[in-house]
């Protein structure tokens, strides 16, 4: 909840500390609703946000072709492990922190 230190929200919520302390209750419970109707609805932006963005990650599979028991198989990139050879097509996505092997004619184009 980053939402909970915004500068603005606090300035808020001290704005509702003054109206109430200097006795104008009805601004303070204006501004208190508006303090509560900002972070609730920051809060459901983010859970749906971040709902999404799981069953974003949940739908992709990425597999690569690994040689297990000297014959290539096609594995989940989760099913990795450290030694292993990892056949690459043109346009695949390394699938792990790979070192790589260069061949002639090979490019390497990284994006972050």
């Amino acid at each position: 909840m980053s939402q909970m230190c915004s500068p603005l929200l606090a300035l808020l919520a001290l704005t509702a500390l003054v109206s109430a302390f200097v006795c104008q209750g009805s601004d303070a419970v204006i501004i208190g609703i508006i303090l509560v109707a900002s972070v609730g609805l920051e809060f459901a932006n983010e859970n749906k946000a971040a709902t999404t963005a799981e069953a974003l990650h949940s739908a992709v599979r990425h597999r690569c072709l690994v040689p297990r028991d000297e014959r290539p198989r096609t594995a989940h990139v989760t099913e990795l492990v450290p030694g292993d050879v990892v056949n690459l097509q043109v346009g695949q996505v390394v699938p792990a922190d790979c070192g790589c092997w260069p061949r002639r004619g090979w490019n390497v184009t990284s994006r972050c």
